[in-house]
Formats: structure tokens, sequence, C-alpha cells
């Protein structure tokens, strides 16, 4: 064991680690690890590998990343931009302050944090953003600002009020102000000219006798429209869908009755989420929202912030009272998010919570006792029993795997999770550690937002999410959903019409469209060790490259009972065609008319997507999908375009950078 601890700086990337682990271990070591009958057994074995070994067992020292003098610098630079009218750069300097300071050195930080906070709802007054300067006032008049001075917060609330409509509030927050101005310090004069200025604004509002607030017209994005009923077993998906499960497909989703395009099917917040280092300072660490004008900060390190206070206290009450001092180890590892995952999945959970956990999995009669348990932690298992390959692994993988669970492990032992001296339970949670990071890897999902650009779109990877029940849905590289972020609650919409009985299925990444087949089947083969038998690749859909330039029309016989597919060349004269399955007439022009109807309105949904009217182009566009879904049978070009663009409708309803 070190004698010191070892800081972040001098922290080697964890790759390196692992390569003297590795350089260490014998053949009969090897042997020994791979024949371990279980996950726990595995990872005590590389446990006491580590703990033996000078360069791999270690302390770690946690040094503080605040620094009050840099936020006192900040504060005063924020000041002179304020003076200046400068208020976009005054509140980059307040945010930047707020960062810094530490709000649990000193006496005096928690007034030091509320008169920064105070000084930034001056600046977002003064920008007409009045509900993040109401929020600010609230927060530092929470946090203590000096009472000799709260006349001013208070004075500022009720004008914000008044800016807002907020005729009531308005008056009762003048009302304050003028009972605050007597705890004011100030010069005779000006008190009695504020006085004076305050009672004309309540005389002003009191002569209304039928005073209201008015209804405020949110800045944020509106709700969006979600399914009524929900399944009784999986409450966040829908009741026309349930949860079904064989030997050959494991879980998967299927459809109670015939479900339309555009329709909402699951609204689910995860299980755990990560945010990528990369946005600790743009995005919330804690629902991965992107905040933009009021971050608020982390009270002990200034590596990371929240959207809200709410953020902050829900983080410091779960992961982040935990992560806080590991944060520069994990991002210096080169660890991938998937291991993040496992230890975030630990550390929002408390010692009680694991404990009956392990007493469930140890039950032999689990199975039956499942619906005793609270939502939360059938929540945990559903995740927990998610597909970990382990049975497949080979030993570079499997002892990679674990000697990370190990790592994490280690990060643990050094903060206050564990709460008492249980070597069994701590051992337990090291099997936890390495039994999800086989499972997170087929099941957890990309968090993403959407970055826009004049007519331009893409999505952007900010972090990950366990999601129990989406992580149900099987693979097709024909997809027919299309999932979205509001912060880290995942929403999924259809991008297409089903009927009863069919399989609901999301997409792993490769898409028949975009792609050949073979490059499928060996990307899926690669990552998630299964082999593709979905319909484009059964029939082997072509390209949209290809199906741009195809001659082909594709027409579903209209027999009753014949789901055949008639393909007609677009230079054919005739109208009735024979099916070759069931030997009837297929008449054509009914569906060749249809595709003529179809050039205006796709016309007009793309102008309601163009000039942001998302709804109105949602709506247009599954019109037409229905219109197109009549007569004619996918791939074909204008059902790919028609699916794109419901798609790219739901995903700029969802997270925007």
């Amino acid at each position: 064991m070190r004698a010191e601890g070892l800081s972040s700086k001098d922290f080697k990337i964890f790759k390196d680690y692992h390569s003297i682990l590795r350089e260490n271990l014998t053949e009969n070591d090897n042997n020994t690890f791979m024949s371990c009958p279980n996950d726990k057994a595995k990872f005590l074995f590389i446990l006491e590998k580590v703990v033996k070994s000078d360069k791999l067992n270690f302390k770690f020292s946690f040094e503080s990343s605040k620094n009050n003098e840099l936020a006192q610098n900040f504060k005063d630079k924020g000041n002179i931009f304020f003076q200046q009218e400068k208020y976009m750069d005054a509140l980059k300097m307040y945010n930047q302050a707020l960062v810094q300071i530490d709000f649990g050195r000193g006496s005096n930080t928690n007034k030091d944090v509320s008169i920064i906070i105070a000084n930034r709802s001056a600046v977002l007054n003064h920008l007409q953003k009045y509900e993040e300067a109401l929020e600010d006032i609230q927060t530092a008049l929470d946090l203590g600002y000096p009472k000799d001075i709260a006349y001013k917060v208070k004075e500022r609330k009720a004008k914000c009020l008044l800016a807002m409509k907020q005729h009531k509030s308005s008056l009762d927050a003048f009302k304050q102000a003028l009972t605050s101005l007597d705890d004011g310090k100030i010069p005779k004069e000006k008190k009695k000219q504020m006085q004076l200025n305050i009672q004309i604004m309540i005389g002003m509002l009191s002569k209304n006798k039928n005073l209201i607030d008015e209804p405020l017209t949110k800045s944020e994005q509106k709700p969006l429209k979600t399914f009524e009923k929900n399944n009784k077993e999986y409450p966040v998906l829908t009741s026309k869908v349930t949860i079904v499960q064989n030997e050959k497909e494991g879980r998967f989703t299927r459809t109670l009755e015939n479900i339309k395009v555009g329709e909402n099917i699951l609204v689910e917040d995860p299980y755990a989420s990560v945010l990528l280092e990369i946005y600790a300072k743009t995005h919330c660490y804690h629902c991965l929202k992107s905040v933009s004008l009021t971050p608020y900060p982390c009270k002990t390190c200034s590596r990371i912030i929240f959207c809200s206070r709410k953020c902050d206290q829900a983080a410091q009450n779960s992961h982040h009272a935990i992560e806080c001092s590991l944060i520069p180890f994990i991002w210096k590892s080169g660890l991938s998010v998937i291991c993040y995952l496992s230890l975030r999945m630990i550390s929002q959970s408390r010692e009680d919570f694991f404990r009956k956990i392990q007493t469930y999995l140890q039950d032999s009669d689990k199975d039956s006792k499942f619906g005793q348990l609270s939502y939360t932690e059938k929540r945990y298992i559903r995740t927990h029993s998610g597909i970990t390959h382990s049975n497949r692994r080979k030993l570079d993988d499997y002892l990679h795997t674990t000697h990370v669970a190990v790592f994490l492990y280690q990060l643990l032992k050094q903060t206050n999770y564990f709460q008492a001296k249980d070597p069994e339970f701590e051992e337990f949670i090291g099997g936890l550690l390495l039994h999800q990071i086989q499972f997170i890897q087929f099941n957890c999902h990309e968090v993403a937002d959407l970055i826009k650009s004049g007519s331009d779109a893409k999505t952007r990877f900010i972090g990950a999410g366990t999601f129990p029940t989406l992580s149900m849905f099987n693979h097709s590289c024909e997809p027919n959903i299309v999932r979205y972020f509001r912060g880290n609650k995942v929403y999924v919409n259809l991008c297409k019409n089903i009927t009863k009985g069919d399989q609901i299925c999301e997409n792993y990444g490769p898409l028949y469209s975009e792609m050949p087949k073979p490059e499928r089947q060996e990307q899926l083969k690669s990552h998630y060790w299964f082999d593709c038998h979905c319909i484009a690749c059964e029939n082997n859909w072509s390209s949209f490259d290809d199906l741009e330039k195809s001659q082909i029309l594709r027409f579903k016989c209209e027999t009753s009972g014949c789901n055949n597919v008639v393909e007609v060349s677009i230079t054919t004269d005739e109208f009735m065609i024979k099916c070759d399955l069931c030997d009837k007439f297929v008449n054509i022009f009914k569906g060749l008319k249809s595709l003529q109807d179809t050039e205006s309105l796709f016309r007009l949904a793309n102008n309601y997507r163009d000039t942001g009217d998302y709804d109105k182009a949602l709506e247009k566009f599954t019109e037409l999908m229905n219109l197109l879904d009549e007569n004619l049978a996918p791939p074909y070009k204008d059902y790919l375009l028609c699916q794109r663009a419901i798609q790219t409708c739901f995903l700029n309803l969802g997270n925007l950078a």
C-alpha cells in the first residue's frame, strides 16, 4: 500500500494499470480466473491480485477544486461589466464566480454565494429573463441574503412580476419590499425616496379591485402529448403494448392492438444516467439538460454544474455525495461511459437499498416475491436481469471488465459509501459492479440533443442511461420508432403504422437505408453479439441511394388474407396487375393516384417543418404516411423520406443544443 495518496494529476490512464496486472498474471492465474464460477468469485480473485501489488493498490488523494480568491475576481469583473451595461459579459463572470466559490469554506460563504446570485438576478432582469431572475432572487433569500440589503432583491422581484403581468403577486411583493426597507442601512433621504416610489406603485396597483395574475406564457418547451393509459405491469409503456418473452428473442415488445404512426408509446426516466466529461460545464450533471443562462454550482467542486437548485439537491442526496471527489480519477482513467454507469447505479442508492436487493437475489423463491418490491427495486431488478453474455466472454475481455470493477470498487472504498464494516456486503457490491458493466454493454442507450445550423440538424451524444423498459425493445435495421429526450427522460413514438401482434423494434445503429447488409451484420455481431434477422436483412432491402434510382413500385395485394407485394415497373401502361401468390388482380390506378396526391401534401408538411411548426408538420406527415400505407409496401423512396421527416420533427421536440 502506498504511504501517500495518489492525486488525480499523477494518476495514469486505466489501461496502463491494466497492463501491469496482465504482466503479473501467470497462465495458471488466467486459467483459475476463467474457472471461477460467478462474477463475485472473479471479482475477488482480481481484487486479491490488486491488493498484493504495490503498483496497483493505492489510496487516492482528493483535493478541492474550489477557489474563493478566483471567485472574488470573477465577481468583481462581473460588477464592472454590469456598471458598463455589458450584461452578457457580467452574466458570464457571475456564473464563473458561482462555480468557483466554496459553499463550505468560511462562515460567510453562504452569504457570499447569495450576493453573487442576487447580482446575477439584476443582470437577468436587464436581459428581460424575468422567470430566471425570480428563481435567483428566491435562491439568494433562501441562502441568507443580508437582511440590511434585502429590500433590493424584493423590489426587483416586484418589478419582474409586474413585467410578467403578475399584478396581484407584484402588489404583494412591493408591500414586502416596503417592509424590508425598515431594515435597510441606507441614508435617510434615499430611504425616504425609495419608500415614496414603492408606495406610488402600491397605490397604482391597489386601485384595481379585480387585480389578478395573468396566465404565464412559459418560455420553455411546451409539454409533449403522451399516451393516456399505461400498461399496469410496465407503467412507462402504453396499455397498447406489452412485454413478452421467448427462448429465441428473449424479452421484447408486442402490440396488443393497431397503433397509428406518430403515437407515443413510452415515456421513461433512466434508472441511472451519466453525462460525458466534455459537457460538464454546459449541461446539468444530474438531469443532462442544456444549461445556458443560469448554472447552479456544486457546493464542493468546480468541475460540474446543475440546471437548478432542485437538481443540485437531488444529486447531493444521491450520487454526487459519493462521486464528487472521484470525478477527476474517473475522467482521467479513460474508461468508457459504460463503466461510469455501473458506478452510478451503485452510488445513487445507499446500503439499505442494496441489502434488500442482496436478500432478494439470493432468495430461491424470488420470482414469487417480485411483486413485494418497491417500484425502484423492480426497476433495478429488471435492469440487472439484462443479458450479459458472460458465458461467451474471452479471457482478455473478462479480465479487463473485472479489473475495471475492482478499480471502481477501490474508488468507492475511499468514500463514505460503506457505512458499516461488512466484508461480505462489500464483496457483493464488487460482484454487482462487474455484473452491471456486462449488461450495460448491451442494454444502455445514448442520451442526445439536437444541434441545428440553418436548415441542417444532427444529433449529438451527450451522455448515456439505463432504461429498464426501453432496453427490452429488440433491434431492427428498419425500426418502427423514433426516440428522443427531454433532459435524460426518453420519449418513444411510432414512425410507421403497426398492426396488432407486431413487434416494436428500435435501432442499435445500422440502418438498411444507409448501410449494406454485410456491414450491418458485421457491426451488430461485433458490438451486440447477435445475427440480425429483421425484415430488411431477410429480404435484403435496398439502400436509399438504390431506391432513389429504382424504376419499381411495390403495391400491396388487395385480396383479403394475401400479404404479397406486387412489383410493377413505373413505365407500365397497365392498371390491373396479377398477383403471383393468389392469382387475383390488383388495381394499381388508385395507388398511382394517391402518389400524385402526396406531392402537395409533402410540400405543405415540409413548409410547416421548415418554419418550426413541428406539431402541424407531424399532423401532415402522418397523414401522408397513412396515404402511402394504403396501397404501397416498403421499401420505397417516398416512404423513407416521410419516415425520416417524422423522425426529424420528433427530434426537434426533444433536447436542443
